[in-house]
C-alpha cells in the first residue's frame, strides 16, 4: 500500500522580491494532490497459480493565479 498527500501547506513558490517589484503578485499554487495505490495477491494453486491486482486512485486540484 503506498498513499500520498500534499496540500498548499507542503509546497513552497518562487515569489521573489525582483518578481514582485516587476508586477507579479501571486503565482500559482496547490490546493491538493493524493495518490492512492493498493495492491494484493495471493496464491489460487500452491506454486502454480497466483493470482494479483493493483489500484490506483490519484488526482491534484490547483490555483491559478489571476484566474476568477
Amino acid at each position: 500500500m503506498f498513499l500520498g498527500y500534499g496540500n498548499h501547506s507542503t509546497q513552497s513558490d518562487n515569489l521573489t522580491d525582483d518578481l514582485r517589484a516587476s508586477g507579479l503578485t501571486a503565482v500559482n499554487s496547490l490546493q491538493k494532490l493524493w495518490d492512492l495505490n493498493p495492491s494484493w495477491g495471493g496464491p489460487l494453486i500452491k506454486d502454480k497459480l497466483w493470482f494479483y491486482n493493483s489500484f490506483r486512485y490519484w488526482g491534484s486540484v490547483n490555483y491559478i493565479a489571476g484566474l476568477y
